[in-house]
Formats: C-alpha cells, structure tokens, sequence
C-alpha cells in the first residue's frame, strides 16, 4: 500500500509538470513563429522600399535618355543646318565670282 501510495504521489507531483512543459514548448514554438513571421515582414517591407527606389531611379534613368535623345536629335539637325549653310557659302562665292566675270566682260 505504501508503494502505491509513494508511485501514486510521484506521478502527481511530475504530470502537472510535463503539461507544463509542453505548454511551454508549445509557447515557445508559438513565440519563435511569430518572431519569423515579424522578420519576414520586416524583410518585405524593406524589400517594398528597395522596389520603390530601383522604380524611380528606372524612371529617371529613362527620362534622361528621352533628354540625350532630344539633345541628339538637335545636334544633328544643328550640324545638317551648319553643313548646309556652308554648302550655300560656297555656292553664293561662286555664284559672286560669275556674276564678277560677267560684270567684267560685259564691260569691256
């Protein structure tokens, strides 16, 4: 009887602690998820903000190649512009220089 008594009196004294324990172990799973689920979306809202900025500077990136385009296209056309005013030179100074001879013959 008193070995019934004594298995009796240990098992209530270590079952309360082994619900406990799981309790705990449960607890702390709990507690470990939820810190990984924080970092996660810790992690994805730094990601949102890296996204954001890599979009603007994308988009800056593509307004300042509209800006080379636009200055390109007006130093060809500067350049065409300035090739063929020097292509009217030529032809006037020559043009300056028959209607010079003409001039001259018709005189004499």
């Amino acid at each position: 009887m008193f070995r019934l008594s004594f298995v009796a009196l240990i098992l209530l004294l270590f079952v309360p602690n082994a619900v406990g324990q799981k309790v705990d172990r449960e607890s702390e799973t709990m507690q470990a998820l939820l810190s990984e689920i924080r970092e996660l979306r810790r992690d994805l809202q730094a990601a949102a903000v890296a996204a954001r900025r890599a979009h603007i500077v994308i988009y800056r990136l593509h307004e300042q190649e509209m800006a080379v385009e636009r200055a390109t296209k007006r130093w060809e056309n500067a350049k065409s512009a300035a090739a063929q005013t020097q292509v009217q030179r030529k032809y006037n100074g020559r043009r300056a220089q028959e209607v010079g001879r003409e001039q001259g013959s018709n005189r004499e």
